[in-house]
C-alpha cells in the first residue's frame, strides 16, 4: 500500500505544483533577508507563513479522498483480496502522505541554514517550530485520512477546515512570537524541565490522536468480522493515565486536563455512534476466560456497549482527576455543575437520534448535525443574553440544555445557580443514557445469550437494531 501510493502520490499535480511553488517562495524570503542584511520579524512570518501554510493545508487535504476514493471506485475488496487488514490499508495511505510531506520538509532545510547565515535567526527555535509544523501536519493528516471513511463530504470538509484552522493558529502564534522576541506557547524557555515535560506532553498526546484517528478511518472500511473498537478503548483509558500522571512531573493542570478531557470525548462520541456488531469471531474471544468474559459488555463495538463504556470511564476519569491534580483544585458545586454539563452535552445528542431517528446508519454524521445546531443555538442565546439586560438572566434559564448550562455557568449568571443548571444537567445526561440502553436491551440478551438460539420476538428486534 505504501508503495502504491507514494508512486501515485508523486506523480501528482497538487505534489508537484506545492514542491516547485514552496521552493520558489524559499527562495525569494532568502534573497530579500540577504538584502535586508540580517532577518527582521516580516520577513520571518512570511517564510513560515507560505511553509506552514504548505504543511498544513496542501499536504494534508491530500488525505481527503483517501479511503473515499477507493469505496467508489468499488476497489477496496480488491485491495482485501492481498490480505491487507484494514489498520494496514488506512496506515500505508497515512505513511505514504507523511513521505511526501517529509521530503518537502528536507527541501527547505537548506534555506534554514542559509538564513542563519544572514543573522537574525535562533536556529534551534527554527528547527523546533519546522519539527512542530511537521507533526501538526501529520495530525491533519491523519484526521484527513482517518475521516475519509466516511461518504459525507459535508462532514468530513467541515472537521478537517476546523481542525486547520486552530493548529494554523497555534503554530503560526508560536512563531510569530518567537519572531518578535515572545515567550511562545512554552513558557520559561527551551532550558527549563517544565518546558520538556510540557513538550513531551504533546508528543504524547499528538502520538494518540494521530493513531486514534487513524484506527478510527481503519473501522469505516473493516469488515463487521474486525473487533478495532476494543483495542480503540483501552489505549484511550491508558492514555488518560499516562496523561494524568503528568501532572506530577510539574505539567500545569489546565493542559493535563484539557488533553485528558479531548482523547476521552472523542472515545465517547466514537463509541456511543458506533454500529454495533454481535458476530461470534467478534463476541467469542471475550468468552475464552469466564473472569474477563464482563468486559464484552463495556468493549465489544457498538453503541449499546458504548453506552456502558462511557459510563463506567466517566467513574475512572473522575477519580483519576480527583487524586492526580493539585488538592488547590477547587471541586465545588460549580466545578460539578460544569463536569456533569460537560458530559452531558456530549451525550445528549442521543435523545433526538434514539427517539425520531433510531434506525439511522450514518449515527455519527447526525451527531455532528445536532450538535453543530447546538452550537449555533448555544452562540446565538449567549449573544442574545449580552445585548439584552433584562433578559441576561432568563435566557439560559428557559434553554437549560447541557451546552448552554456551560455557557451560563461561565458568566455571572451560572455562579448565581449552579444547583439549578446541575440538576437541568444531571437529567439532560440520565436521559441520554437511558434511554438507548433501553433500546439496546434485546442486545444485551443476545450478547449473553452466547450460542444459544433467542425467541423469535427478541431476534426480531436484534435484527431490527442491527439494520
Amino acid at each position: 500500500m505504501l508503495v502504491k501510493e507514494l508512486r501515485q502520490g508523486l506523480r501528482t499535480n497538487l505534489f508537484t505544483s506545492s514542491f516547485i511553488l514552496l521552493q520558489v517562495f524559499m527562495v525569494f524570503t532568502v534573497f530579500i533577508g540577504a538584502a535586508a542584511e540580517g532577518d527582521t520579524g516580516a520577513i520571518s512570518g512570511f517564510f513560515w507563513f507560505f511553509l506552514i501554510t504548505t504543511l498544513l493545508v496542501a499536504m494534508p487535504i491530500r488525505g481527503f479522498n483517501a479511503l473515499t476514493s477507493e469505496l467508489q471506485l468499488n476497489t477496496m475488496d480488491l485491495i482485501q483480496l492481498t490480505r491487507l487488514s484494514a489498520w494496514r490499508i488506512t496506515l500505508g495511505k497515512w505513511t505514504a502522505l507523511m513521505s511526501q510531506t517529509a521530503l518537502l520538509v528536507i527541501s527547505i532545510l537548506p534555506y534554514l541554514v542559509m538564513r542563519y547565515f544572514f543573522g537574525g535567526v535562533d536556529l534551534i527555535h527554527e528547527f523546533l517550530i519546522l519539527f512542530l509544523a511537521f507533526f501538526a501536519s501529520a495530525l491533519l493528516t491523519a484526521i484527513a485520512v482517518g475521516f475519509s471513511g466516511y461518504r459525507s463530504t459535508l462532514l468530513r470538509g467541515f472537521i478537517l477546515v476546523a481542525s486547520g484552522m486552530f493548529s494554523f493558529s497555534l503554530i503560526m502564534g508560536y512563531s510569530v512570537a518567537r519572531a518578535y522576541g515572545g515567550s511562545g506557547m512554552f513558557g520559561g524557555g527551551i532550558t527549563t524541565s517544565g518546558f520538556w515535560w510540557t513538550f513531551l506532553t504533546f508528543i504524547i498526546a499528538g502520538i494518540y490522536a494521530i493513531y486514534f484517528l487513524l484506527d478510527l478511518g481503519a473501522s469505516q472500511i473493516a469488515p463487521q468480522a474486525e473487533n478495532h473498537s476494543t483495542r480503540k478503548r483501552l489505549i484511550t483509558l491508558t492514555f488518560v493515565a499516562v496523561i494524568l500522571l503528568m501532572s506530577f512531573a510539574g505539567v500545569e493542570d489546565e493542559l493535563v486536563l484539557t488533553l485528558a478531557g479531548l482523547a476521552i470525548a472523542l472515545a465517547w462520541i466514537d463509541a456511543i455512534t458506533e454500529r454495533p456488531s454481535l458476530l461470534p469471531s467478534v463476541i467469542q474471544p471475550f468468552e475464552k476466560r469466564r473472569l474477563f468474559s464482563i468486559t464484552k459488555y463495556f468493549l465489544a463495538p457498538g453503541w449499546h456497549t458504548g453506552i456502558l463504556f462511557l459510563s463506567a470511564s466517566a467513574l475512572v476519569f473522575l477519580s483519576l482527576t480527583f487524586f492526580t491534580t493539585n488538592p488547590a483544585l477547587s471541586w465545588s458545586l460549580q466545578t460539578w455543575a460544569v463536569i456533569i454539563s460537560w458530559i452531558g452535552a456530549l451525550t445528549y445528542p442521543l435523545i433526538f437520534i434514539h427517539l425520531f431517528i433510531p434506525n439511522s446508519k450514518q449515527m455519527f454524521g447526525m451527531y455532528m448535525l445536532i450538535q453543530s445546531c447546538t452550537l449555533i443555538v448555544t452562540v446565538l442565546i449567549s449573544a442574545a443574553s449580552q445585548s439584552m439586560s433584562g433578559l441576561h438572566d432568563k435566557l439560559f434559564w428557559i434553554f437549560p440544555i447541557p451546552a448552554i448550562s456551560i455557557a451560563a455557568l461561565s458568566s455571572s449568571t451560572g455562579k448565581n445557580a449552579p444547583m439549578f443548571f446541575l440538576l437541568a444537567s444531571t437529567i439532560f445526561t440520565l436521559l441520554s443514557l437511558a434511554i438507548p440502553f433501553w433500546r439496546s436491551l434485546p442486545l444485551y440478551k443476545s450478547m449473553r445469550a452466547g450460542n444459544k438460539p433467542l425467541s423469535e420476538k427478541d431476534q426480531f428486534k436484534v435484527d431490527r437494531l442491527l439494520r
